[in-house]
């Protein structure tokens, strides 16, 4: 429409159990403008066997896992898909530090708006820096 703001649309991979939190995650993911298609995983293991050779370029993580594990899930990722930026879901300041240490390009403290994951997103897309 004319006059109306294009984004750029992006593929969204959610790495989450399956619970009603992560169904309202997708639900959210798939209203956004900038989210041309959204693709689930249960684990971030199951994400290179599962979608492969999909240009994926944003990866929302909300997994319980040690520090270790999602170093090397991360670097997993970045492998697969060099060019994926990810975001990873957390429940306090300590766990965002943590996060941010070992790799993540950007955090939301769980009980975000929606509007502030359009905004990471939209960020991580057009610029080279770490959000948090």
């Amino acid at each position: 429409m004319i006059g109306e703001r294009q984004h750029k649309q992006h593929a969204v991979l959610i790495v989450s159990k399956p619970n009603r939190f992560s169904e309202g995650l997708r639900a959210v993911v798939k209203a956004m403008p900038e989210v041309k298609a959204v693709y689930y995983a249960e684990d971030g293991h199951s994400v290179q066997e599962r979608w492969g050779e999909t240009a994926l370029e944003i990866a929302l993580l909300d997994i319980d896992l040690t520090l270790p594990k999602l170093r090397m899930i991360l670097r997993q990722l970045r492998l697969s898909y060099p060019n994926m930026k990810n975001i990873v879901l957390v429940e306090n300041e300590h766990q965002k530090a943590s996060v941010l240490a070992a790799g993540a390009d950007a955090t939301l403290m769980k009980g975000f708006d929606p509007e502030h994951l359009a905004q990471v997103i939209h960020h991580l897309m057009t610029q080279k820096t770490t959000v948090v």
